[in-house]
């Protein structure tokens, strides 16, 4: 029923499907955006919220990992409640590219725990 295209999109989607989520079932996902250093990050955040917080995304700021002293990625993670549509994620992934770039951020994927049973 839900066939995906084979790419990462479409992989990643084929795996949440495979481990139990709803596909036609609102799930949280996370888009991540590379933002570094903290500066970028704190920049990268604002534009976001600017574009896309009356779309009900809610934007974060993630620190780099003190436990590992090779991490020094700092990153933003807009997250939303969305049905997994391959071609919207796709959309979203090239709408966070184009709102980070301009500030110094990357879009850098995406990831969901989807909304299989024991992951609610």
């Amino acid at each position: 029923m839900f066939n995906y295209p084979d790419d990462f999109d479409g992989e990643m989607l084929s795996h949440i499907r495979d481990s139990g989520s709803e596909m036609d079932q609102p799930m949280v996902i996370d888009f991540a955006i590379d933002a570094h250093p903290k500066k970028t990050a704190e920049a990268v955040a604002t534009a976001c919220e600017n574009a896309l917080k009356e779309k009900g995304y809610q934007v974060e700021i993630v620190a780099p990992d003190d436990s590992d002293p090779e991490d020094n990625r700092w990153s933003v993670y807009c997250s939303i409640h969305m049905i997994p549509v391959y071609d919207e994620i796709v959309q979203i992934q090239k709408d966070l590219q184009a709102i980070a770039e301009p500030v110094g951020g990357a879009a850098d994927g995406w990831g969901t725990f989807g909304n299989a049973p024991e992951n609610s």
